[in-house]
């Protein structure tokens, strides 16, 4: 069973060093929870899910689902620091200087989308069936589903 605890150090990478947009650390109880997000958002889109108990999950993840927890997590975590920076997104003059908060929700935003390419990049990985997922049409030869060519002897009336 896989630990929660052992992607944390990766999450960590992928948040920056833990430095979040406001240069808050972000603690190994928020990065737990991160990753909890990033579970259920990860069982949202794939087609075999976890069963979260605590911080372990039911069964061994793969490297690729490891890395796709983590990068859900992350597209998580961006998302909702965006929302919460878009009502701090102000320019503030006073004697002291000029405050821009206004580029901090685009650019999570931008990094945002950034994760979900790539998310999307390694998610068929796990949505194709597993020996399906590398073989291609002419390597099949004589192997090929029946299913797939269905003969007119069987179907007289295909039309």
């Amino acid at each position: 069973m896989t630990d929660l605890g052992e992607l944390e150090p990766y999450l960590n990478v992928e948040l920056g060093g833990g430095v979040a947009a406001d240069s808050q650390p972000v603690g190994t109880l928020d990065r737990i929870n991160i990753l909890k997000a990033g579970v259920a958002a990860f069982n949202a889109e794939a087609s075999t899910v976890f069963t979260l108990t605590g911080v372990q999950l039911d069964r061994d993840a793969t490297d690729l689902e490891k890395r796709l927890i983590v990068l859900f997590s992350t597209w998580a975590w961006a998302r909702g620091r965006a929302i919460a920076m878009s009502s701090q997104a102000i320019v503030h003059s006073n004697v002291a200087g000029r405050t821009d908060l206004s580029g901090v929700e685009f650019a999570l935003s931008k990094r945002t989308k950034e994760w979900r390419e790539e998310i999307s990049r390694l998610l068929p990985g796990l949505l194709e069936p597993v020996v399906m997922s590398d073989v291609h049409a002419e390597e099949m030869g004589e192997s090929k589903n029946f299913v797939l060519n269905p003969s007119p002897s069987i179907y007289p009336w295909i039309w």
